[in-house]
């Protein structure tokens, strides 16, 4: 069950996108609470005209650190720093 917005208060509902969620997100949510006729291609239009989303859509997800694990005795791991050469 959803609420069906009039066209009055759909700006309102798009307000949703102010924390710049993406998309997907965006969708998956507004879906969940409310309705009305192409919602889902005013949810892209209002995302792809965002300035801040589009400069940070295809940025690299950031990868896991990988912990080391602790050495049993001296010299059995050795790392080298190349960035500096």
């Amino acid at each position: 069950m959803r609420v069906i917005v009039p066209l009055k208060l759909r700006e309102d509902v798009l307000e949703l996108h102010r924390s710049h969620m993406g998309i997907v997100c965006m969708k998956m949510l507004a879906r969940s609470y409310v309705w009305w006729p192409k919602l889902d291609s005013e949810i892209e239009k209002l995302v792809k005209s965002c300035i801040p989303c589009q400069e940070t859509n295809n940025a690299p997800a950031v990868a896991p650190l990988h912990p080391w694990l602790w050495p049993m005795r001296p010299w059995q791991r050795i790392h080298i720093d190349f960035a500096g050469l």
